[in-house]
């Protein structure tokens, strides 16, 4: 895959050493992960359009995941049409999330989600 070449993954270990290869094993230094979906609502101020306000709302939550001091990795946020946010982070335990949503402040209207698996298409059985 670093070659530019597209390959089908087709056997477990195939897949798992892909994963490997992207930083996606689970682990981190050798030290297990946990991956959290942070869900809360969008704040009424906040234009998710406007791209200043995306970077403003960017940095207090970077500057808050900073704080952690390399503890909390933050992957994506997906804004819905809903009013909601769901962000994907990565943390070493979950008390990190409370430093970051006070950090951020957030407190209050938060959700967390800690995801037990993840899906995807590299996950798909072989066609009979």
């Amino acid at each position: 895959m670093a070659d530019g070449v597209k390959r089908e993954v087709t056997s477990a270990a195939a897949l798992n050493d892909v994963r490997r290869m992207l930083g996606w094993s689970g682990y981190a230094g050798g030290q297990a992960v946990i991956k959290l979906l942070i869900e809360r609502d969008i704040p009424a101020n906040f234009d998710v359009t406007d791209d200043a306000h995306a970077a403003r709302h960017a940095r207090i939550a970077l500057d808050a995941i900073i704080a952690t001091q390399g503890k909390m990795h933050w992957i994506c946020t997906y804004a819905t049409d809903d009013r909601k946010l769901f962000g994907l982070v990565v943390v070493e335990n979950e008390e990190v999330i409370e430093a970051y949503v006070r950090n951020a402040g957030i407190e209050g209207s938060v959700r967390i989600h800690r995801v037990i698996r993840t899906l995807d298409p590299a996950l798909a059985a072989p066609r009979p």
